[in-house]
This record gives C-alpha cells, sequence and structure tokens, in this order.
C-alpha cells in the first residue's frame, strides 16, 4: 500500500504501474521481515508479531504520505479501502496473468514446501538448498499479493482469515 501511495502521489500519471508498485512493495515488507527474522532466529510468533509491526509502520508511512500530499488521497482512496467494484479486465489481465504464473509455480514447488515443513535441519539434510528455496518461496508469495493488491486494493484482513478458511 505504501509504494502504490508512494506512486500515485510523486507520479500520478504512472496509474499503469500499479501491479509494479504493489508486487515490489509486498516483496520489501516480506524481505525486510524475512531479515529480521533471520537475524534473531525468532520463532513463529515473534516473526507474526514483527510482521504486525511492520505493517503499522507501513500504514504511518501511508498516512505520512497523505498529510504532505493531501492531493493524492483522491487517487489513493479506493485502493486504501480495497474492492473489486469497477474493475475492468484491461486491469484485471495483468494481475490474472501473474497470479497464474504465481499458482503454477506453486504447484511446481509445492514438495519443496512439504519438505521446509518439516525444519531446516531435515530439509538440509535431504539435500534442499534451504536458503535458495526460502527466497523463492517469498519472491512467489510477494508476487501472489503483490497481484491481487494490484486490483482489489488493500482489503482488511483478508491476508488474516483467508489463509484460515482455506
Amino acid at each position: 500500500g505504501l509504494a502504490v501511495t508512494l506512486l500515485v502521489a510523486l507520479a500520478p500519471g504512472a496509474a499503469a504501474s500499479v501491479p509494479f508498485a504493489a508486487f515490489f512493495g509486498a516483496l520489501a515488507a516480506c524481505l525486510c521481515i524475512y531479515a529480521i527474522a533471520r537475524h534473531t532466529g525468532a520463532s513463529r510468533m515473534t516473526i507474526t508479531l514483527v510482521g504486525i509491526t511492520i505493517s503499522s509502520i507501513l500504514t504511518a508511512g501511508i498516512n505520512l504520505v497523505k498529510t504532505i500530499f493531501p492531493d493524492s488521497i483522491y487517487n489513493t482512496h479506493g485502493f486504501l479501502v480495497g474492492g473489486i467494484a469497477g474493475v475492468s479486465m484491461a486491469k484485471l489481465s495483468p494481475a490474472c496473468w501473474l497470479i497464474g504464473l504465481g499458482l503454477l509455480v506453486s504447484l511446481l514447488l509445492a514438495r519443496d514446501i512439504d519438505v521446509l515443513s518439516l525444519g531446516e535441519e531435515t530439509a538440509a539434510s535431504l539435500g534442499m538448498n534451504v536458503k535458495l528455496s526460502r527466497f523463492l518461496l517469498l519472491m512467489l508469495a510477494s508476487l501472489l499479493a503483490g497481484s491481487a493488491v494490484s486490483f482489489a486494493g488493500l482489503l482488511g484482513f483478508v491476508g488474516l482469515l483467508g489463509p484460515h478458511i482455506a
């Protein structure tokens, strides 16, 4: 959301670049959380709390951009609230291709995900390059999240409820 808000505030004519901003914003947030978790050797609960903290910091960044560039509120309000009303095929098509590609790659990496769920040591003992696999899966998650956000906006709590419902 912060990356899209910055894009709209600093380059209002670059609306076609919203999917890229959403992807790179998601990637930057994920890499930040990953770096903190890797540096501290954190537990799952700590990683969740770090994610919530990073989210709060990024939301503060969005509010700062809206304060400094009040005209951008009109251009970003629909994105920040989220929703799929008024989504055209032209806006949906690039995201669908990226989501389809991401789902295909995730199905191809399903076994790696299963092996990683056994633990780092077990995955490494089975010959997996754990660091590379985790990084690729992080990139994949960022691609899927950024693609979904690019046309639907920031739908509150969907990211928290969706995985548990599934």
